[in-house]
């Protein structure tokens, strides 16, 4: 058996591919149900506020990142709460990641 259809366990029933895949989108699924969590829970004016900072400096037309939007409406209770504002702006087709990494001044 070749080392790519290999399983776990040695048997047959899963390769390991497709345990490995499985699992990716099993993490996946898990991180986007935290994001989304954390979100619902945020204080909803600090969320369309964000929002609105997102939409303002992607009109701008050059890359930004969560400093940027940061910079514009302050901290909300749970910081972790701009990755559902980013997630929500992907998915309205507001802004979109790139492949520019730059990284956050804030600790």
């Amino acid at each position: 058996m070749a080392p790519d259809q290999l399983t776990l366990d040695g048997s047959p029933e899963e390769p390991l591919a497709d345990v490995q895949a499985r699992r990716r989108a099993e993490a996946n699924a898990a991180k986007d149900e935290a994001i989304q969590r954390v979100g619902a829970n945020a204080d909803q004016e600090w969320r369309r506020r964000a929002l609105d900072a997102v939409r303002r400096l992607a009109e701008i037309g050059r890359p930004f990142t969560a400093d940027d939007v940061w910079d514009r409406v302050g901290a909300p209770h749970e910081p972790r709460a701009l990755g559902a504002v980013m997630q929500d702006a992907k998915r309205r087709r507001i802004a979109f990641p790139t492949s520019e990494y730059r990284p956050s001044i804030r600790i």
